[in-house]
């Protein structure tokens, strides 16, 4: 199991005990060592772990970033009103620091990614995860926040 199933594997078993109760809102900041050209097939990636963390859909992705810059942030609403704010970065000390809000408690995970592979691969909907590359490289090309429907 490679770092990232293992990380949702966590979050998912204490999500589905309820001991946070509902997940609210969603803050995954990363730093990992990818190129220009995986920066978005990465971030689309990170979008799809936020989504089954807090156990539901988003519905609208506010996009900031570009490949250029090597930083992509997102702003993402969900089906069942919780929030998520998902940063990407290709330069700094390769990190993940998230936090999962509910309305009964919280999980802080932090932690240094220097002895891990921290590729992501590609996740079990390809076409959910396709649209979302989509989304992303119109929101990059134009260098602007664009708000996008995900529905």
């Amino acid at each position: 199991m490679n770092y990232w199933n293992s990380l949702e594997a966590t979050i998912t078993t204490a999500v589905s005990s309820e001991s946070i109760g509902q997940p609210v809102f969603l803050r995954l900041t990363t730093v990992l060592g990818c190129s220009a050209d995986e920066i978005v097939s990465q971030f689309a990636n990170l979008i799809l772990l936020s989504s089954k963390c807090l156990g539901t859909t988003p519905v609208e992705l506010f996009v900031s970033g570009n490949r250029a810059s090597g930083h992509l942030t997102a702003i993402a609403e969900f089906e069942n009103s919780a929030t998520a704010i998902i940063t990407l970065s290709r330069y700094g000390q390769l990190k993940v620091d998230l936090a999962l809000y509910g309305n009964k408690g919280s999980i802080i995970h932090s932690e240094s990614l220097d002895f891990f592979d921290c590729t992501i691969g590609p996740g079990e909907c390809e076409r959910e995860r396709d649209k979302l590359i989509a989304h992303i490289v119109e929101s990059s090309n134009k260098n602007i926040a664009v708000r996008m429907e995900v529905r």
